[in-house]
């Protein structure tokens, strides 16, 4: 569910080699759970910052100054050469997915966790993949921390020159049915699916009541809905919360990172450790106000 219909390595490589600034349209990567909640007139959202040629030293150099700790070096994407058509491909993609899964799971299931409170978040949910992991995690450990996820189900609105042209309008559109069965909400009352695209669903009242997060995914591919998430996180995110990135570019000036880098330099109390980068182009996060 997660990794589908992926692109050769042949294919990666060819996209990376055309890349100098880094433009990593190596997001082809069928990955998804991806999102879809934005703004229904994304062309409200203006650029603050003037695009510029942008070389390895500049990213590093920016990731060193806005992150404690490791962050991942441009163009790091770990991949095998094994195609779609072998058995052993997928055996890498589930291998990966298990990985990331018991990872987050471990995240947000360990004794420091616990102590921090807040909700749990991911704007952009798909098919739900995500939720689902994160609720049976919190399911195991009798911890029924409120849950939201926020999807237009419409698929991607119109893309911008901010993001990556692999991205088209109404890719990954999802029944919301369909979802809310399969994370049995009306089983899970703590679990909440809000409908429509993010501009409209952050002016819900009972959205507007969520005070603070303390795990937040955003898995919004492009850059205007992930400038409407961290407007909206700024000043709910606790201190020891996670954030995670799921589709971080390596490129300054395309979508998650490019919305990310304006958040911190635009004032941003938050600082931010590393905690780890793999190889389905996702960046996690420790977030603190110290």
């Amino acid at each position: 569910m997660l990794l589908r219909k992926y692109k050769t390595f042949r294919s990666l490589i060819t996209h990376l080699k055309r890349l100098p600034a880094l433009e990593t349209k190596v997001k082809e990567l069928d990955k998804k759970t991806s999102p879809n909640g934005t703004s229904s007139n994304p062309s409200q959202i203006q650029s603050k910052v003037t695009t510029t040629p942008q070389t390895q030293t500049d990213y590093q150099s920016w990731m060193n100054s806005a992150i404690n700790g490791n962050p991942p070096k441009p163009g790091f994407w770990i991949y095998s050469s094994w195609g779609p058509e072998t058995p052993y491909y997928s055996m890498v993609m589930d291998a990966a997915r298990k990985a990331e899964f018991n990872y987050a799971r471990e995240l947000i299931s360990d004794a420091t966790f616990k102590d921090i409170p807040g909700a749990i978040v991911e704007f952009g949910v798909f098919e739900g993949d995500w939720l689902e992991q994160l609720a049976e995690a919190q399911d195991l450990n009798s911890n029924h921390r409120e849950i939201w996820g926020f999807d237009s189900f419409q698929g991607l609105p119109k893309t911008t020159e901010h993001d990556l042209d692999c991205w088209s309008e109404g890719q990954y559109a999802a029944d919301y049915a369909s979802v809310s069965k399969r994370l049995k909400c009306e089983q899970r009352p703590h679990i909440h699916l809000i409908k429509g695209w993010f501009s409209e669903s952050f002016k819900q009242p009972e959205v507007q009541s969520i005070e603070k997060i303390a795990f937040a995914r955003v898995d919004c591919d492009l850059y205007e809905p992930a400038v409407e998430c961290l407007e909206y996180l700024e000043n709910r995110l606790v201190d020891g919360a996670i954030l995670v990135f799921d589709d971080w570019t390596w490129n300054l000036d395309k979508g998650e990172t490019k919305a990310f880098k304006e958040w911190v330099e635009k004032d941003c109390k938050l600082h931010f450790e590393f905690l780890c980068y793999n190889c389905n182009g996702h960046l996690y996060l420790r977030v603190s106000k110290q």
